[in-house]
């Protein structure tokens, strides 16, 4: 319903499935039934969260064919109640929970405008949910194919993590041809009793466990996009794209039952430029770079420091021989460093296109692709709890 500028809804999903598997391992040509993975299992999870908003406009300033702006509050109150059933053969995956969460939500927003000038909106907001610990995650299934790793999920119960989180958005954009763009954001995330990984190594396997904090932890996060065209000539045009991303925030786990506090940031630029002369050429020129951080505030001797960083920068040309017939090519350099570990290749990559059949709608693509042979697949991942790294 929606009535003075405030609106009833109500929200409600069901999910139920039943499972039975069955799993055989081979021994000496001889199918033998895994009674750790066989079950039989039925799952359910209701949800249900009704819900009022309510909005009202604190400032409107209108001037015909001039300009606009306005001030709007926006407020949600809502609740939601969780049923998680869990019924199955294997004991430990027996499992039932239920939550009940307090949502509020407040918000400001501002938008104004002037005519054939620009566009401009900002808004800030405060929310609070929670996320809960679901079966998969406090009782896992343990295939004992792989007798190094174990996961045991949680051996004590789990309360629902709070988060609250406040963001800060903005765009603006000037309206006319050749006009930039330009929009950021920036958010805070509080985690109230966050679920984290305890690792013990042992001699002949790594336990893991799910551990629940009793200290905050926290997340910042930041981002910038702008992006503008140029006229540099009769039909000729440059582009520039600038974005940047940075994130900071800390977690806590525990190593052979030491704990860690660890810190990690990290930040990504982006500078794409391209140059367009129209039915003929486009040259594009595209750099990224990458770097992160890790370490443990505590300082313990346990610590599992490190930073890594990666470099792209790449040239890619397209050229129209006519209207059917285009070529096309692309070279990048890329740099991964993390540790020990690098990285350093040229890449180069080319194509040509054929078009065909009345409206160009039938295309015959010929490729080759790492030219060089320099591509030895190594990548990086980084990550809170760990670093890894392959081939692939």
């Amino acid at each position: 319903s929606d009535r003075n500028n405030i609106k009833l809804g109500f929200y409600a999903n069901y999910y139920g499935t039943s499972n039975t598997n069955v799993v055989y391992d081979k021994k000496d040509n001889i199918a033998i039934e895994n009674s750790v993975l066989s079950h039989v299992s039925s799952y359910t999870k209701t949800y249900y969260e009704p819900r009022a908003e309510y909005n009202k406009s604190l400032y409107t300033r209108s001037l015909y064919g001039r300009g606009y702006s306005n001030l709007t509050l926006s407020t949600t109150l809502a609740g939601r109640f969780l049923n998680d059933n869990n019924v199955s053969t294997l004991d430990y995956r027996n499992l039932k929970l239920n939550y009940i969460t307090f949502l509020p939500r407040v918000g400001l927003n501002y938008n104004m405008s002037k005519s054939n000038a620009y566009y401009a909106n900002y808004s800030l907001t405060y929310n609070y949910d929670q996320e809960y610990p679901y079966l998969d995650r406090l009782r896992p299934i343990y295939d004992d194919i792989n007798p190094a790793y174990r996961n045991y999920g949680s051996l004590n119960a789990l309360k629902a993590t709070g988060i609250h989180a406040l963001a800060v958005q903005g765009y603006y954009s000037q309206i006319r041809q050749y006009g930039y763009n330009i929009s950021f954001n920036l958010a805070f995330r509080n985690y109230q009793r966050g679920l984290t990984d305890s690792v013990v190594y042992l001699d002949n396997q790594q336990q893991v466990y799910t551990a629940q904090m009793d200290k905050a932890m926290e997340v910042y996060t930041g981002s910038l996009v702008f992006s503008k065209p140029y006229l540099i000539g009769k039909n000729q045009t440059l582009n520039l794209n600038v974005n940047g991303n940075v994130n900071w925030g800390n977690k806590y786990q525990y190593l052979d039952s030491e704990l860690q506090e660890m810190y990690n940031n990290s930040q990504d630029i982006g500078i794409n430029i391209y140059y367009t002369l129209v039915d003929k050429y486009q040259i594009g020129w595209k750099n990224n770079v990458n770097r992160y951080r890790r370490y443990n505030k505590l300082g313990n001797t346990l610590s599992n420091d490190y930073t890594s960083y990666a470099w792209n920068s790449g040239m890619s040309i397209s050229y129209a021989l006519s209207k059917r017939w285009a070529f096309n090519t692309n070279g990048t350099l890329r740099y991964n460093k993390s540790g020990t570990y690098k990285d350093d290749v040229f890449i180069w990559n080319a194509n040509t296109t054929y078009r065909v059949l009345k409206g160009n709608n039938l295309e015959f693509k010929i490729a080759a692709y790492d030219l060089l042979r320099q591509n030895k697949g190594l990548y990086f991942y980084n990550g809170v709890t760990e670093f890894t790294t392959g081939y692939s």
